[in-house]
């Protein structure tokens, strides 16, 4: 409720930074995401811009970091399902009241989030301050730690597959490949196990907020 409550700047920053950390995915492609409806991507399915559909709680989109994943089953008793050009990733549970709440204030067509690559910066310069406060020697709180953080925590406390967790991220490793039963998998259960991972992150991330007293769920400016 104290999230929802914040003005348009406030909430954008509050809802991308935690989007940062929960998708894995980068600044400059979460805020290329605009607003729209299922219905119209399908009558305009060459539009490459990220597009989020609150009335299934998911973005769609084109992918472009990842591996090239086989065009034809590699021996002849697979299983093989065509890999579609345009790809969906499911919001995690603490995301998607916050971005309900930005897409109920925006118009069709709209970018979600309304704020600007200094804001993000000036944002994350915050929290530092805010963090040395009661931990004087901690690092910076960066894009880049948080998006290293989201694939240590999914993994680790999360439980999540490694491979589902880069094709969310985008964050491909050379030690990764791709099998070829991940095109056979339905959606709904790798967004199953996505948010269930996302879940087991967030109790630990309020377990720390607890046991530490740190300012990771403060209301303020």
């Amino acid at each position: 409720t104290k999230f929802l409550a914040l003005d348009e700047t406030k909430l954008g920053l509050r809802t991308l930074i935690l989007s940062i950390l929960l998708t894995g995915r980068d600044s400059d492609w979460l805020l290329q995401i605009v607003v729209g409806t299922r219905s119209g991507t399908e009558k305009n399915p060459d539009s490459t811009i990220p597009t989020y559909f609150p009335e299934c709680d998911a973005i769609a989109y084109f992918p472009t970091a990842a591996p090239d994943l086989p065009t034809a089953p590699l021996h002849h008793p697979d299983l093989y399902e065509p890999v579609s050009e345009i790809w969906w990733l499911p919001l995690p549970q603490p995301l998607i009241p916050l971005w309900r709440e930005l897409a109920s204030r925006r118009r069709r067509g709209d970018k979600l989030f309304g704020v600007s690559e200094k804001e993000i910066r000036n944002a994350l310069a915050w929290l530092t301050k805010k963090l040395r406060k009661r931990l004087p020697h901690r690092a910076a709180m960066t894009e880049g730690r948080l998006r290293m953080a989201y694939t240590t925590l999914m993994v680790n406390v999360g439980r999540l597959d490694p491979l589902v967790a880069a094709f969310i991220s985008e964050q491909w490793s050379p030690a990764l490949r791709v099998p070829l039963y991940y095109t056979t998998l339905r959606l709904s259960f790798l967004a199953e196990q996505y948010r269930a991972a996302t879940q087991r992150v967030w109790n630990f991330l309020r377990r720390l907020s607890a046991d530490f007293d740190l300012p990771f769920f403060e209301c303020e400016p």
